[in-house]
């Protein structure tokens, strides 16, 4: 059985410029995951910016996907880099969705592999720390200023974390990945996959309740 019905795919299509919404029914589809007709992660990562706010999370924001968020996304892209204690990181990003009332969020961030060439932990051990952070700040945000919707570009590392955070909190989650799905794996290497083998690597792990697809 698909998550995905054939109406709210036709809707997704005839809709695919409108990127600054996120219209999802969490009560029965908790995670969409969509893919940008364009080839390549550059695409993708200038329509996750158009975005109402956008939050950067980073050890590194000189890789080119960065650079490009924050060409697209401007003064409505807030850095926070890796390592900066989490009440503090909330704080500021409770202060930029307010000064841009903003109710939806993107986030964007480093990869696994980017992410472990500035620590002493492997690819493998920092999404879970990835994963407690993300859902710790977000937790927190959302308290302060509710969010209505999450989105991310669905690469692992920060974005992965940022997805799974939103479905932990009932917060509707939005992907947009490359075409085919593409996404680059804790070994550094890109790989294509379906919708529904994203949903399941997307959705927090400890989920049980998720149908077969």
């Amino acid at each position: 059985m698909s998550l995905f019905t054939a109406e709210l795919i036709d809707w997704l299509e005839s809709h695919a410029s409108a990127t600054r919404l996120i219209v999802v029914d969490a009560a029965r589809l908790p995670l969409l995951v969509y893919e940008h007709p364009a080839e390549g992660y550059g695409p993708r990562t200038c329509a996750n910016a158009d975005a109402e706010a956008t939050w950067a999370y980073a050890s590194d924001f000189s890789t080119e996907q960065q650079r490009l968020a924050d060409q697209i996304a401007g003064s409505r892209l807030l850095r926070t880099p890796v390592g900066t204690p989490c009440a503090k990181a909330a704080d500021d990003l409770t202060a930029h969705l307010r000064r841009l009332d903003a109710r939806t969020l993107n986030v964007t961030g480093n990869s696994l592999t980017t992410l472990a060439r500035h620590t002493l932990f492997s690819a493998a051990e920092l999404q879970p720390k990835a994963d407690a952070y993300l859902l710790r700040l977000i937790g927190a945000v959302h308290a302060r200023q509710p969010l209505a919707g999450v989105r991310a570009g669905g690469q692992s590392g920060v974005e992965e974390a940022a997805l799974r955070a939103a479905v932990t909190l009932g917060i509707p989650a939005f992907a947009l990945l490359p075409r085919h799905f593409l996404y680059r794996d804790a070994a550094g290497v890109d790989r294509t996959a379906t919708r529904e083998q994203t949903l399941r690597r997307l959705m927090p792990h400890r989920r049980p309740w998720l149908p077969d697809i």
